[in-house]
């Protein structure tokens, strides 16, 4: 193999191992928490806001819904909530990109109040 050609397989290999990682969550990220619907810590929060995010991970779609609540989660975060709740998962198969869009509630339920 020439050099040339290692270099080649080496850069497609460094795209698609940088396309492949997952958004890593920051500390306020980790503690957001999602909450299921029926949750009977709902009546008790603030609502803050809607959010959604959007994950896709080429050839990856269990990454791509993985990337997409850690992006959902670092969204509530900026907005100072601990907890979303989801509302929809569209999840879109694009051959080789899954894509994974997520749309929920955020809401602050510890702490604090701000009602």
């Amino acid at each position: 193999m020439t050099t040339k050609m290692s270099l080649s397989v080496l850069s497609i290999c460094a795209t698609l191992a940088a396309c492949s990682t997952v958004t890593p969550l920051t500390q306020a990220g980790r503690n957001v928490q999602i909450q299921p619907p029926n949750s009977a810590l709902l009546p008790s929060c603030t609502t803050l806001g809607p959010v959604a995010a959007t994950g896709s991970r080429f050839f990856d779609p269990e990454n791509a819904g993985r990337d997409a609540r850690n992006r959902l989660r670092e969204v509530a975060a900026a907005l100072g909530a601990d907890s979303i709740v989801l509302l929809s998962e569209q999840i879109a198969d694009l051959l080789t990109r899954p894509r994974v869009t997520l749309r929920g509630v955020a809401l602050r339920c510890y702490g604090e109040k701000t009602r």
